[in-house]
């Protein structure tokens, strides 16, 4: 998709997410570089604590320096009409999209941020960046 010329007269193409190519790359922490999939309907982003919670995507040890600052259940992201939305859950240490701090969902509004590639989002001190696999 193609937009109007900025400036100089560049073209910006903005790539479509999908559930087949989304992807949430790790840019700092233990595991800087690794990537998860973003092909679930809704996912919950935080630290499993087995039997306690379960993350479907789960930063346990992830974290750039010791101490929990992600929250068991600290965000979820989540397909709703082809656009990825993410929403905090309530966490103790917020949700950052583009060093913005999003605020947790009041009654009647899902306090959801749609995102697009490029975006970083912040839980805790763990960096992760919205991208698109290119290679599917």
């Amino acid at each position: 998709m193609a937009f109007p010329p900025l400036g100089g007269g560049d073209l910006i193409r903005r790539e479509r997410l999908s559930p087949d190519t989304a992807i949430l790359k790790l840019r700092n922490g233990p595991r800087a570089g690794t990537v998860f999939r973003l092909d679930l309907p809704r996912a919950v982003l935080g630290r499993s604590d087995p039997p306690h919670s379960t993350a479907d995507l789960d930063l346990t040890g992830l974290e750039p320096a010791p101490g929990a600052m992600i929250s068991r259940r600290h965000a979820e992201i989540d397909w709703a009409d082809g656009t990825l939305s993410i929403r905090d859950l309530g966490s103790r240490n917020g949700t950052f999209v583009n060093r913005v701090k999003l605020e947790p969902p009041k009654p009647g509004d899902l306090g959801a941020k749609a995102l697009a590639v490029g975006d970083v989002i912040r839980l805790g001190q763990l960096e992760m960046e919205v991208d698109a696999d290119r290679s599917r």
